[in-house]
């Protein structure tokens, strides 16, 4: 157990607080000499003080002594591990297990919970080795299921792959008694074999859970076991009731495989909604005409909601297209929806303004407006705006609607309206990673600043909870559940949401010169840079409710976060790596508007001035390029005003610009004067003179407001225009 005082001097450490922990550090070595966690602290503390070498070269030292301690071992390991140093990393927990095998079961457990993140499925495999010598249950089904994890999950080739199938099922075969868990982890091993077979002897005879009947069923078709399916079967569907569609259907193959008629099975299906689904699929296992069946299930359910998604894979019958062109206006309002999604027959705004004063229930969304959201496709962007908000003003709960508007708003330049339709869907958790795409355009504000910063947390309470999840799986002996788990946490680590969040973090603070986050975030950059330039998960929903489309920009983000980590980077060799990423980056994408591909040249030529050494001829040369093309006229040539002067490309322009000037304001306070020269002042002064607000306004008033209802248009157009303002301000302003 750690005492109260030696915490202190770590979270002063870990908190940068390095003179004061340096000196009560020096009071504990003067009384415990030899004990290495003073050591290694002070180590920590020369290399934050920028005596890395020495550091470094003293810890290696201190590992070589075989420190058994586990908060040393611990802070020793992620000393190394900062350091990309991951062979002495794990070391640290290696060399004692070896030397004192009686610390084995403890140390390797620490050592698993601190290497989880790492997602490193062979070091698991390593560290469950060690545990496994210890003849206990759990610890050799741990063994066995990451064999199963680096098949699946890690970077192996073929020849590795047989030989972990062949260790791991050789393993597991030994274990007697097993329970569903354990056979959960020896079924995936011979799913991986194409074993059905086996599978199916495993699992005949047994109580299953339901992950496992699923499986077995599964096995029972491919291995066209059809006795044994339908028997399986029926007793589900039967004797426990367990009415699920694809069981039916499983039980209707089989059926039909055994040579049971068409005419003995149709009176066995019950009248439920699955029931007569499955009359659609028995008439299509037997060749028969479907019209019968589907217009039964239409008849039933032509009111309810699950009508149309049950039958839109189907060809509807004559007499059902027949009674949609009868149906009138006074038909049921679920009824109309669903027929006019089949075949149109009717005005939808005659629905609209039929039902529109029709009372829904607290909470839910108004089925007509599944209508209303197809017939305003053809207008244009502003009006669409202005007839959803209309919409939702009586339907807000209405989660199709928001992320229309959402979207709708993104492609324009109203981006103040964004991050309070994104925060009234109620987004929680990991709903950030799939839907955080849609905040592309958002202002620039302190209160966006807060909102991002809110996200961001979300990455790291959902980061440990996933660490959290995984062990305790592992403890619990779940094991069906860590693959969604690891998967999901693997994902989440480098994904592209994330990076994004921390892209509108670091863009915003710059714009707003709000140095409040400067420090924690630089330091996240230069600890994450393999992250940053390597590969990036994408866990983000194009399909859901996608109305319009979002240009994301990721090409941009990367570079963004590559700009900059270089102007953090305090060490030369590691900014030149990143500078020649970042040239490679900008040479090969072809995917820049003109202004972009200008912003970018700006900025090559900034980095290479204050953070890559040059000569005076080639510094003069970068410096007459930025201070030439700095300038409000070439940057309006260059795209600065888009054509569209409605569109969100005139925020993100100008967001690009103004972020560009902070940053060398930023550059010549913080790292070199050398980019004074420049004239910012008289920049920022044509900008403010551009009157992008006119321009917009003017754009507006030449739009003819005409709406297939009629409703009083005018205060939402004002609040359209308030937000442009707003958007337009909220730059203008932080120049």
């Amino acid at each position: 157990m750690i005492s109260e005082s030696d915490q202190e001097i770590i979270d002063l450490v870990d908190r940068g607080q390095l003179t004061y922990a340096l000196s009560l550090l020096n009071r504990k070595l003067t009384k415990f000499p030899q004990k290495s966690l003073y050591h290694v602290l002070k180590n920590k503390i020369l290399f934050k003080s920028g005596k890395e070498e020495e550091s470094i070269k003293q810890n290696v030292a201190i590992l070589n002594q075989y420190p058994s301690d586990p908060m040393t071992i611990d802070i020793l390991s992620n000393f190394f591990q900062d350091l990309d140093m991951e062979n002495e990393s794990n070391l640290a927990y290696e060399n004692i297990i070896k030397r004192f095998p009686a610390n084995n079961e403890k140390l390797a457990k620490i050592w698993f919970e601190n290497s989880i993140e790492k997602y490193d499925y062979k070091l698991l495999n390593k560290i469950f080795m060690y545990l496994n010598k210890e003849s206990k249950r759990d610890y050799k089904m741990w063994f066995i299921l990451s064999y199963y994890l680096l098949i699946v999950y890690g970077d192996v080739d073929e020849k590795s792959k047989n030989l972990y199938l062949t260790l791991g099922l050789k393993l597991i075969s030994n274990l007697e008694d097993l329970n569903n868990q354990e056979i959960w982890v020896y079924v995936q091993f011979l799913r991986l074999k194409e074993d059905y077979e086996m599978i199916e002897g495993i699992l005949s005879d047994r109580e299953l859970d339901l992950e496992l009947q699923i499986i077995f069923l599964e096995t029972l078709k491919l291995n066209r076991s059809w006795k044994k399916l339908n028997e399986y079967c029926d007793k589900l569907l039967f004797k426990e009731n367990f009415d699920d569609f694809d069981t039916w259907k499983l039980y209707l193959l089989s059926s039909k495989e055994l040579g049971v008629a068409y005419g003995k099975l149709k009176p066995e299906l019950p009248s439920t909604r699955n029931g007569l689904l499955c009359a659609i699929e028995l008439d299509k296992l037997f060749d028969k005409s479907t019209d019968s069946s589907i217009e039964t299930y239409y008849d039933k359910f032509n009111n309810k909601l699950c009508c149309y998604p049950d039958l839109k894979s189907y060809e509807l019958p004559s007499t059902i297209i027949d009674k949609i062109k009868k149906a009138n206006i006074d038909s049921n309002l679920i009824t109309l929806v669903n027929n006019q999604k089949f075949h149109k027959s009717l005005d939808n705004w005659d629905i609209y303004s039929k039902f529109k004063h029709l009372p829904v229930a607290e909470f839910d969304s108004n089925p007509l407006n599944d209508l209303t959201i197809e017939s305003i496709n053809d207008l244009d962007s502003v009006r669409k705006v202005i007839m959803l908000s209309h919409l939702l003003a009586s339907d807000p709960f209405n989660y199709k609607l928001k992320l229309y508007l959402l979207q709708i708003h993104s492609q324009l330049n109203s981006n103040d309206s964004i991050i309070p339709i994104y925060k009234s869907l109620k987004i929680k958790m990991v709903q950030h990673e799939n839907l955080s795409h849609t905040l592309t355009f958002s202002t620039f504000s302190k209160d966006s600043l807060s909102y991002f910063i809110d996200i961001f947390r979300f990455y790291l309470t959902s980061r440990q909870e996933m660490i959290n999840s995984i062990i305790d799986a592992f403890n619990k002996g779940v094991y069906n559940k860590l693959p969604s788990f690891i998967k999901f946490g693997s994902n989440l680590k480098n994904s592209i949401s994330l990076n994004f969040t921390v892209y509108k973090i670091l863009q915003t603070t710059f714009i707003l010169n709000d140095t409040g986050y400067t420090n924690y975030f630089s330091n996240y950059l230069l600890k994450n840079k393999k992250l940053i330039i390597g590969e990036w998960t994408d866990n983000r929903d194009f399909k859901t409710a996608n109305y319009a489309r979002i240009d994301t920009h990721d090409t941009v983000i990367k570079l963004k976060l590559l700009i900059y980590t270089i102007i953090f980077e305090t060490k030369e060799n590691e900014v030149n790596k990143l500078f020649k990423f970042y040239n490679k980056m900008i040479s090969h994408s072809a995917s820049f508007t003109k202004f972009e591909n200008l912003i970018f040249k700006l900025y090559y030529n900034i980095l290479k001035i204050v953070k890559v050494k040059s000569n005076q001829n080639e510094m003069d040369s970068l410096l007459n390029y930025i201070t030439k093309n700095l300038k409000i006229d070439k940057l309006k040539q260059q795209g600065l005003i888009p054509e569209n002067v409605l569109s969100s490309d005139m925020s993100y322009n100008l967001s690009n610009l103004i972020e560009l000037i902070r940053i060398i304001e930023f550059v010549n306070k913080k790292i070199t004067s050398v980019l004074r020269k420049l004239n910012l002042d008289q920049l920022k002064s044509d900008i403010k003179s551009l009157e992008l607000t006119k321009l917009q306004f003017d754009a507006i008033d030449k739009i003819n407001f005409e709406f297939p209802i009629e409703f009083d248009f005018e205060p939402i157009l004002t609040d359209f225009k308030s937000s442009i303002h707003q958007s337009i301000s909220n730059l203008i302003n932080n120049i």
